[in-house]
């Protein structure tokens, strides 16, 4: 008697999950002996034996790291062993915050600025956050589903200023948005006949 694995030592099952055959071949066999089998894997059926295979169904693996599991085939005295393979699940592509545009800038009267903003690859129910505090100069600062609005105060000082606003989407998606607003110009012409 001679009991021999047709199958390679290690079947691979994508994701999804599915069959898994496992393939023998008995030469000689032994009156009243079957083929039996185990394996150390819950995500894997009970093993179905028919005719010259085992037949067990994964299940499917939403786990974004790929698994494996042990067979051990048994009949009489000969015992083989096959490693099933699992690939991961497929990650869905990451988010991505696409500003129209990363750069503002104002003049020193202000105003009021919409910028449009996209997210690549959204996810359900998560919306776009904003990261950190008003410093005072915004007059009013608004995230809608498809803009960032921002109301500028007008600025008083010759100096201009600049403010670097960061958003956030989900745990992994980042943008900043920076506002340049102008000073004030002071113009300096002397009127000579006022000298004079």
């Amino acid at each position: 008697t001679k009991f021999e694995l047709t199958s390679d030592s290690a079947v691979s099952v994508d994701a999804t999950g599915g069959e898994v055959i496992i393939t023998y071949l008995i030469t000689n066999p032994l009156q009243g002996v079957e083929v039996s089998s185990s394996d150390n894997a819950e995500w894997l059926s009970e093993g179905v034996a028919e005719s010259g295979k085992i037949v067990y169904v994964a299940a499917e693996n939403s786990a974004y790291e790929a698994r494996e599991a042990t067979v051990t085939l048994l009949y009489d005295r000969f015992e083989a062993t096959v490693t099933v393979e699992q690939a991961a699940a497929v990650k869905p592509d990451a988010p991505v915050i696409v500003l129209e545009k990363s750069v503002v800038e104002v003049p020193a009267e202000g105003g009021s600025y919409s910028i449009g903003y996209t997210i690549e690859n959204p996810i359900e129910g998560v919306e776009l956050g904003y990261l950190g505090t008003d410093d005072g100069w915004f007059g009013s600062f608004e995230v809608t589903e498809d803009a960032i609005i921002v109301d500028i105060a007008p600025n008083t000082d010759v100096d201009s200023r600049t403010r670097s606003l960061g958003f956030v989407y989900g745990e992994e998606a980042q943008c900043s948005l920076t506002i340049n607003q102008a000073g004030v110009v002071v113009d300096l012409t002397l009127d000579k006949s006022a000298v004079e």
